[in-house]
């Protein structure tokens, strides 16, 4: 894989239909291609439900609507996957999901690797009819919903409940009580160390969908230590599935 500052050739410019530059674009196509020394094609906003730009407000909307109480996130996110694709493995549908969920906000997050992340999103939504891109939005936002009620591992407890792991792989989810009391016994002096040193390291070769380090987070929260700045994480998995989820919950 090349350096991404060193490119064999331009991006394309990705333009939409509020550029200044689209008007009269037919003609004007070979002055902006040589001014700008790329290629020029047209994005339209919105106009293809299957978009990642389509999936992000849809999954906004669709959050706001959320926010009463009383809602079963877990068994409403269920019940959306298991109506996406029949025909598909549930592992195979769950693993796209997370995988959209992680790219989705991914973009925001990694201008660099912006177009990449957007193509791999359009290569897993091809496979999905617009209603089924749409229950996965959804199903992104009971994931948020149920991620604001407070720390938790909301997917790896889903996982489990689709009963999703794979027994070859020795796949176990901690329950998210045991990882907190162990980030409890771990966690006594870590205030004093964030002190000492401004933050601290936390390393999980098995990262899973996160519980581990999502209790490692509400410790440092309740001994008053800001984990978003003071908690520096390296988090590998064998399993790409896994890792989508635990990126999608530390988002």
């Amino acid at each position: 894989m090349r350096h991404p500052r060193c490119r064999l050739r331009p991006d394309p410019l990705y333009l939409t239909p509020n550029s200044p530059a689209l008007p009269g674009l037919n003609k004007k196509r070979k002055d902006i291609e040589m001014k700008n020394n790329c290629s020029v094609t047209t994005q339209p906003i919105g106009g293809n439900k299957k978009d990642l730009l389509h999936f992000t407000r849809d999954m906004a909307k669709f959050t706001a609507a959320l926010k009463v109480r009383g809602v079963d996130h877990q068994s409403e996110l269920i019940k959306l996957l298991n109506q996406v694709c029949p025909r598909k493995r549930r592992c195979d549908v769950f693993s796209d999901f997370v995988a959209v969920s992680a790219l989705c906000l991914s973009v925001a997050a990694d201008q660099e690797s912006r177009r990449e992340r957007i193509d791999e999103y359009s290569q897993i939504v091809a496979r999905y009819t617009e209603d089924d891109v749409e229950r996965f939005a959804r199903a992104l936002a009971h994931v948020s919903g149920g991620l604001a009620v407070g720390f938790c591992d909301f997917l790896g407890d889903a996982f489990m409940a689709m009963n999703l792991e794979n027994h070859q792989q020795g796949q176990f989810f901690t329950p998210f009580d045991l990882s907190l009391l162990n980030a409890e016994l771990q966690l006594n002096s870590v205030r004093e160390h964030c002190e000492r040193n401004g933050f601290a390291t936390f390393h999980d070769p098995c990262v899973g969908a996160g519980s581990m380090l999502i209790a490692c987070a509400k410790v440092m929260r309740d001994k008053g230590l800001n984990y978003q700045k003071q908690m520096h994480v390296v988090a590998i998995d064998i399993d790409i599935a896994l890792v989508h989820m635990a990126y999608v919950q530390f988002s």
